[in-house]
C-alpha cells in the first residue's frame, strides 16, 4: 500500500467502525507482524503462501463470528 501500511489501515478502519471485520492477506509470516495485526482488532490472518487453502475458510470463520489465523510456516 503506497500511503500507509496494512496495520495502520486496519487500525483506522476499526477506529471508524469496530463492527467491520478484517482479514489480513499478507506475505508476512512472522510473530511480530501477526501480533501487530491482532492488536488492530483483525479477526483473520492469511499468509499468501497458504492463501489457496486458507482464504475461503478464514473468511467463512470470520463471518461466523470466529477468529482465524493461518498456521505459521516460516514463509515470508
Amino acid at each position: 500500500m503506497p500511503n500507509m501500511s496494512g496495520i495502520e489501515a486496519a487500525r483506522r478502519i476499526k477506529e471508524s467502525d469496530a463492527k467491520i471485520r478484517i482479514v489480513f492477506l499478507t506475505l508476512h509470516d512472522d510473530f511480530d507482524f501477526r501480533a501487530a495485526a491482532l492488536e488492530t482488532g483483525a479477526e483473520g490472518y492469511v499468509t499468501k503462501a497458504r492463501m489457496g487453502g486458507d482464504l475461503l475458510f478464514a473468511v467463512s470463520e470470520v463471518l461466523a463470528g470466529r477468529r482465524w489465523f493461518s498456521r505459521g510456516d516460516g514463509v515470508g
